[in-house]
């Protein structure tokens, strides 16, 4: 069962500094350090979520090492595995 999407899915949040990270995540494009940063608050908040799955451990312990582009990707690739899909 998939769990309801959170009050703080990035799609819903208010300031706009969270969509304008993951939309530059999402172009491809340079991420600023304070653009990753809230990538991984926002990825840590979701991973404290009600989910399931094999790497859930993993993915919980490992979220605050998030510190590039290539560790979101990294991070999220793990989290796709187990049908955790926080974009």
């Amino acid at each position: 069962m998939v769990p309801p999407i959170p009050v703080g899915y990035w799609m819903h949040e208010t300031s706009g500094r969270l969509r304008q990270a993951v939309r530059a995540y999402l172009a491809g494009g340079a991420m600023t350090p304070g653009e990753v940063a809230l990538i991984r608050v926002y990825l840590r908040q979701w991973i404290s979520g009600p989910w399931q799955g094999h790497n859930l451990n993993t993915l919980r312990l490992t979220v605050g090492a998030i510190r590039t582009r290539r560790d979101i990707e990294r991070w999220l690739g793990l989290a796709m595995h187990d049908g955790i899909d926080p974009l």
